[in-house]
C-alpha cells in the first residue's frame, strides 16, 4: 500500500471518528432542522431556515424592543386581558353583526346583536349611553349593504382607527349614471375615525357623543374594489363594454365617501355612531391601561400599533356667563314677546371677568366680545378655573359688560354693568366633588334695565354658573 493511499485511510477514520464523538455528545440524536417550502429533513444539503416558532418569538422580541410594552402586574409582570397593542381584531368576534346600509347617499349604521350579552357592556354604554343600540338591519330594502369584518390600527389621517367593511351582497349593480352601469367585485368601505383625546373614558355618556358638527375633521369614509365591469343600458339592453372608465368610478366613489363623512341626518346617526364605536372598542382594548377615573393625553397611533398615556383625573371648577339681550320690558321667562319677536336688533357685547381674592387681590380675568342679536344668549366661554384645593383662595369674581347696539347710520354704546358674585364656601363646592361626576354647583342670574339716558328701551338678562368637573 502506497504511502498516500495510508494517508487517504487514516483521513476516512479520523472523519468517522469525529462523527461518532459528536453524535456521542448529542446523545445521538439528530435535531430537525427546518428547509425551504416546508419539508423538514435530517440530513440535507439545503441552507437550513429558522424554527417558525423560534422566528415568531425573536419577531415579537424586535417589537417590544422597538414598542416596549409596560408591565400591568409589576409583582408577576403577566398582564391583564387583553393588552392589545396591535391589530387587526377579525377572529373570534362578533363584528359582522355590525353592518351599514347606503342609500341616496346616506348612510345608517346597524349594530343588531353586537351588544347582546356583551362582557364589556359598561364601557360602551360610557360612550352610546343606555340602552346600547340593537336596532336591526332592514330586510328586503334597497340600497348597498356592508358587514364589518375587521377592526385595526392605521396611520392614515394622522393615525386612525379603520373600520374595514366588506359588501355584504352583491345582486346588483352598485353604480348607475346616466345609462352607464358599474358591477364590483371584492367592494370595501374603509371608515376611519381619528381619536379624539378628550372623548375618551367619559364621566358621563352624554360626553362621548359629540354632536355632528365637531366630527369634521375625525370621520373620513373612502371605498375600493378588486374588478368592476362597466355596462352601457341601449334602450333596456344591458351590454358590457370592453374597458372601465377608472377615472369616472374613481370620482364617484370618492364624492360617496367625501359626502358620508360630512352628511347630516336624523337619528341613528352614522358618523357619530361610528366614532363613539371606535373610541369605546380601542377602551375596550385597553382598558387594563384606563382607569375609571384617568383621562387619555396621548395616543401614538400608526400601522397596526397603538400606545396611550393616561393620568388620573383631577376635580377643578370653573365660571361661566351668558348674555341676552331684549329689546323690550323685563320678563318672567327668557321667551321674546309676541310684540317684539320680529325684532332683529344686532348688538356688540362685551363680557370681562375680575378675579377678587380672599387676600383682597383683584387680578383682571378672561374678556371676550361676541356679536349677538335679540334674545340670542351669548356664546360660553370659561371666565376663570380653579383646582378644587384653591376654593378657599377666591372670594368672588366682578363682571363687567359693555353692550353696543349696532344701527345702520350709528352705533349707541350703553352705559357698563357691574355684576359682583360672591362664589359658595369650600363645602358646597367639595360636596360637589363627591360625585365623580361633572355637576353645575351654583347658579345666579339677574335683569337690568338698558336705558339711553333717562329713557328704558329695554332689558339684559345675564346668567352665571358655577361647574365643577374633572381633567
Amino acid at each position: 500500500m502506497t504511502k498516500r493511499r495510508y494517508v487517504h485511510v487514516f483521513a476516512v477514520f479520523a472523519v468517522l471518528i469525529l462523527c461518532v464523538v459528536y453524535l456521542a455528545s448529542r446523545g445521538g440524536k439528530l435535531e430537525k432542522v427546518y428547509y425551504e417550502h416546508g419539508s423538514v429533513a435530517e440530513k440535507a444539503t439545503l441552507q437550513p431556515l429558522q424554527d417558525p416558532e423560534r422566528q415568531l418569538l425573536e419577531y415579537i422580541k424586535k417589537q417590544e424592543m422597538k414598542y416596549p410594552l409596560r408591565e400591568i402586574d409589576p409583582t408577576t409582570g403577566a398582564p391583564w386581558k387583553p393588552r392589545r397593542h396591535f391589530g387587526p381584531f377579525i377572529v373570534g368576534s362578533n363584528l359582522n353583526q355590525i353592518e351599514v346600509r347606503i342609500s341616496q347617499e346616506r348612510a345608517v349604521l346597524y349594530f343588531n346583536d353586537f351588544f347582546k350579552n356583551h362582557p364589556e357592556e359598561d364601557i360602551f354604554e360610557k360612550y352610546f349611553g343606555t340602552p346600547l343600540p340593537e336596532n336591526a338591519t332592514p330586510s328586503q330594502t334597497a340600497g348597498l349593504f356592508f358587514q364589518l369584518h375587521s377592526v385595526s390600527y392605521s396611520s392614515r389621517y394622522g393615525g386612525s382607527i379603520c373600520l374595514l367593511f366588506h359588501q355584504r351582497t352583491d345582486k346588483d349593480y352598485e353604480f348607475r349614471s346616466g345609462n352607464t352601469l358599474w358591477d364590483l367585485r371584492e367592494f370595501k368601505m374603509r371608515v376611519y375615525v381619528t381619536p379624539h383625546m378628550p372623548r375618551f373614558n367619559p364621566l358621563t355618556p352624554a360626553s362621548g357623543m359629540p354632536t355632528s358638527g365637531s366630527l369634521k375633521d375625525y370621520l373620513h369614509v373612502e371605498f375600493d374594489y378588486e374588478h368592476a365591469t362597466e355596462y352601457v343600458d341601449d334602450n333596456g339592453e344591458i351590454k358590457p363594454l370592453p374597458s372601465v372608465d377608472a377615472e369616472q368610478l374613481r370620482v364617484m366613489l370618492t364624492d360617496l365617501g367625501s359626502k358620508l363623512s360630512t352628511q347630516s341626518q336624523p337619528m341613528p346617526y352614522f358618523r357619530r355612531m361610528a366614532f363613539s364605536f371606535a373610541h369605546s372598542f380601542l377602551h375596550s382594548e385597553f382598558q387594563d391601561m384606563i382607569g375609571p377615573n384617568e383621562a387619555v393625553d396621548w395616543i401614538e397611533i400608526s400601522d397596526n400599533y397603538v400606545d396611550i398615556w393616561t393620568h388620573e383625573r383631577e376635580p377643578f371648577f370653573y365660571i361661566t356667563a351668558n348674555v341676552y339681550i331684549h329689546h323690550g320690558p323685563k320678563m318672567a321667562e327668557l321667551t321674546p314677546l309676541p310684540e317684539y319677536g320680529e325684532l332683529s336688533n344686532e348688538y356688540s357685547v362685551t363680557i370681562s371677568a375680575t378675579h377678587i381674592y380672599s387676600s383682597n387681590a383683584q387680578i383682571p380675568g378672561p374678556s371676550y366680545t361676541f356679536e349677538i342679536t335679540e334674545m340670542e344668549p351669548s356664546p360660553t366661554r370659561k371666565y376663570g378655573t380653579w383646582h378644587k384645593n384653591e376654593c378657599g383662595q377666591i372670594a368672588a369674581i366682578e363682571f363687567t359688560i359693555k353692550i353696543v347696539e349696532q344701527d345702520l347710520i350709528w352705533d349707541d354704546k350703553l352705559p357698563s354693568k357691574h355684576h359682583p358674585w360672591a362664589l359658595p364656601g369650600c363645602s358646597q363646592i367639595e360636596s360637589a366633588a363627591l360625585s365623580g361626576e361633572p355637576v353645575l354647583v351654583d347658579e345666579w342670574g339677574r335683569w337690568d334695565d338698558l336705558k339711553e339716558g333717562s329713557e328704558v328701551w329695554g332689558s339684559m338678562y345675564a346668567v352665571y354658573r358655577l361647574h365643577l368637573t374633572y381633567y
